[in-house]
């Protein structure tokens, strides 16, 4: 119903906003409440897919439901602009009386309950993307296994925020006197190793992605609309995967919600503040002309290889261990060495 009305999906029919929450009930388990409002389609309200609410109108009052001897409260903003309360984005949920959880995002935190007292709210098992304000400056897709994955970089007051099939996996700050970072998470579900790499080079960032030890090249931005590619298109990180153990993902979580004009600056690399900071705001760190990419450089390194300046470096990943092959004046050099290293660590019999 929710993909047929155009609720969550596609589009100029995608929802004005929207608001998600993930929550945990001890007798029954994982849960989750979305809302999506649109001044055409109206208010619906989705409890586990389940439409439960519809109204044609934004209600000021709080939309009250039992579902499953569970009470359900949403409640409207009372405070703030009128772009506030015409929205769902700043509603809250109680479940059974107790306030769920919200996305903090202050520096690398991903909640702040110190002013919450224990046992006056509920635990939120995942926070996604549609729940928080986030700046998009990368887009990924992939497959591991029979799975595709979506993987969606945001940045902004200094923190890096990771999001796998529309939900918070990882969170990273960083200080304005940095110029590099490596970022390294894991998909267990798929047994996959991850490494981002970020760079700033020429007053923006660079963004390099991973997954098990393969380059994935980001669709957003890109040409065009920007629009995911084919899964036809898309690289393989995880053959091994075993379909039958990897948990199905809605497609409403699977696609990011659409980016909000005001968040969608023309220069997504800039540093982001929340101010419309375009420069990195630190002495000395940032830079004035761009970096130039050497002549004949690939659009995307092969993997294993990262520009470090004018060379090439190149490293392999051993028994969960980076171990660093050298730096090479040539990208098929470096490219050579992760090559034999492959042969060398990971034929049968090796250690």
């Amino acid at each position: 119903l929710a993909q047929d009305q155009g609720f969550i999906f596609g589009g100029a029919a995608m929802s004005q906003s929207s608001k998600d929450w993930h929550f945990l009930i001890p007798s029954t388990g994982e849960h989750a409440v979305h809302v999506a409002y649109d001044k055409k389609d109206g208010l619906t309200v989705f409890v586990d897919d389940n439409v439960e609410y519809f109204a044609q109108q934004l209600p000021a009052a709080p939309v009250q439901l039992t579902v499953e001897d569970t009470k359900l409260e949403l409640k409207p903003a009372t405070s703030g602009s009128k772009a506030s309360r015409s929205s769902v984005a700043e509603w809250s949920l109680l479940v059974n009386g107790l306030l769920v959880e919200e996305y903090t995002g202050t520096g690398g935190a991903v909640r702040d309950l110190r002013k919450m007292q224990d046992g006056s709210y509920a635990i939120a098992t995942a926070f996604s993307g549609n729940s928080m304000k986030l700046h998009v400056v990368r887009r990924y897709r992939f497959l591991c296994g029979a799975r595709v994955r979506e993987m969606t970089l945001g940045h902004s007051d200094w923190v890096w925020k990771i999001l796998v099939d529309n939900r918070l996996h990882t969170q990273v700050s960083h200080k304005s006197s940095e110029n590099s970072k490596e970022v390294y998470f894991s998909l267990q579900e798929s047994a996959s190793e991850c490494l981002l790499q970020c760079q700033w080079r020429g007053g923006r960032w660079f963004y390099t992605l991973q997954v098990n030890s393969i380059t994935i090249p980001a669709y957003y931005p890109g040409d065009g609309d920007g629009a995911p590619p084919p899964r036809e298109a898309l690289l393989q990180v995880a053959p091994w995967a075993d379909p039958d153990n990897l948990d199905e993902v809605p497609v409403a979580d699977l696609l990011p919600a659409p980016l909000p004009a005001d968040m969608a600056p023309a220069d997504p690399d800039a540093e982001h503040t929340g101010e419309d900071d375009a420069t990195k705001g630190a002495a000395g760190v940032a830079e004035t002309e761009e970096v130039p990419v050497p002549e004949g450089e690939p659009e995307f390194l092969p993997r294993g290889v990262e520009r470090i300046g004018e060379l090439y470096s190149a490293k392999i990943k051993v028994a969960g261990k980076y171990i660093g092959l050298g730096e090479f004046p040539t990208v098929e050099e470096a490219s050579g060495a992760y090559e034999a290293a492959v042969q060398k660590y990971r034929k049968p019999g090796a250690a």
